[in-house]
């Protein structure tokens, strides 16, 4: 420790370190908890400049750098800076993420203890650390799994970087097990630009913290992108919108007016999506309410189901018994050819199938006599995007039944 502390100096800017002939400075990006409406982190993000000030990728410097004597010296240089400087100005609570190269997580140990008694040296507790792992050329996963649960051990959290590129994927969170994993830039970008993608993100979302982790979206730059973050439900944001890297970064400030203004705007827009969706499938309601007393008095869909099928989008009508079994065919609407694509006759007769798994039955079947809209989904009748219309009803012997209607929705993203 006292080799790697001999390359900083003390000075205006505060700790900075000296690394072949660069400046190596800190600097401090906020990571933002959407529900909080403040900072709750700050990564510490190594900023070198050559003599004439000129500034120079961190990554182009680790690439550089051809032996792991170097690279573990500039890795623990570097997080020596963060932390010294953090403690030195962030908040009480606030965590610090601290990038940590893939081979050092390796072969750190073969160059003896540091990290543990760095911290204590500095004043800076265990639990208040991130240790995020970049995303590197990683040649054992089984070695890197065991250097994360080090840090682990120690009291520190742990984050996967660029999950969804890379390495960085569902089989990495199995081995790793991290508490925070952090959804790419690309990912954002994608879902900005796709609205399949962004339809499917908080499912993404959903599956993470069902795996466990807390999630947070980097690379956030602009207000339409913070909004699409609140969409998902995500936990944390990190991006230029909330604040540029920035040395000894304003870590008092807790952006509670942005973020305030910012979820007014998302529950606006949300309200405004949600009365659009409302207002489109309202005549389709009226119209299922009439004919589901139809079908379930006559346990027939066919002939309940014409005013239904009259209304454009309806993909097809159908009738499921108490135990989710389809009764009979699909109803299709009269005189409209059906848009079939063939590679999917194998799963277009739906006589018998058993629906019992759907949500749209689930639902129906807790909440009787309610009429209930599903999310959109990919129907395995005929693979395009649909909502279904369902609602539970007993025929004159009692007998449970469940109607149903499929409307397409692709068009309504």
């Amino acid at each position: 420790m006292d080799g790697i502390e001999a390359a900083t100096a003390c000075g205006p800017e505060g700790v900075t370190g000296r690394f072949r002939n660069l400046a190596l400075h800190s600097h401090f990006q906020p990571i933002v908890s959407l529900a909080h409406r403040r900072a709750v982190g700050y990564e510490g993000l190594l900023r070198p400049r050559a003599t004439d000030g000129q500034a120079l990728a961190p990554d182009s410097l680790f690439d550089t750098i051809q032996s792991d004597d170097g690279v573990v010296f500039l890795d623990r240089l570097a997080r020596n800076l963060h932390v010294r400087n953090f403690v030195g100005a962030g908040p009480d609570e606030s965590w610090l993420f601290l990038n940590v190269n893939a081979r050092v997580a390796m072969r750190g140990k073969d160059y003896g203890p540091y990290f543990e008694a760095m911290l204590a040296r500095h004043g800076l507790a265990p639990h208040r650390v991130v240790i995020e792992l970049v995303e590197n050329d990683i040649r054992d996963e089984a070695l890197l799994t065991d250097a994360m649960r080090y840090y682990t051990e120690l009291g520190c959290l742990v984050a996967i970087d660029d999950f969804g590129v890379g390495h960085s994927n569902f089989e990495r969170i199995w081995r790793v097990q991290p508490q925070i994993v952090k959804i790419d830039r690309t990912t954002l970008l994608q879902a900005r630009h796709n609205h399949k993608v962004r339809r499917v993100l908080p499912s993404l979302v959903a599956l993470l913290h069902e795996a466990g982790c807390m999630t947070l979206i980097e690379g956030i730059e602009d207000e339409t992108e913070a909004l699409i973050a609140l969409d998902t439900g995500i936990d944390f944001a990190q991006g230029f919108f909330f604040g540029r890297p920035a040395p000894q970064a304003d870590m008092r400030n807790r952006c509670a007016s942005l973020l305030g203004n910012l979820c007014d705007r998302h529950r606006e827009a949300s309200l405004a999506n949600r009365s659009r969706s409302r207002a489109l499938l309202e005549p389709y309601v009226v119209a299922f309410r009439e004919c589901a007393g139809l079908a379930g008095f006559e346990l027939n869909a066919g002939n309940a189901s014409s005013r239904m099928l009259a209304l454009p989008n309806v993909l097809r009508c159908y009738l499921l018994d108490g135990n989710g079994r389809q009764l009979g065919d699909n109803i299709l609407p009269p005189g409209r050819a059906p848009q079939v694509d063939r590679r999917f006759l194998p799963v277009a007769d739906a006589s018998d199938a058993i629906w019992a798994r759907r949500p749209f039955f689930q639902r129906a079947m807790a909440e009787p006599g309610q009429v209930q809209v599903s999310r959109p989904y990919l129907s395995i009748t005929d693979a395009r995007m649909c909502v279904t219309l369902s609602i539970l009803l007993k025929n004159e012997p009692a007998q449970d039944c469940v109607y149903c209607a499929d409307i397409l929705w692709e068009e309504n993203p």
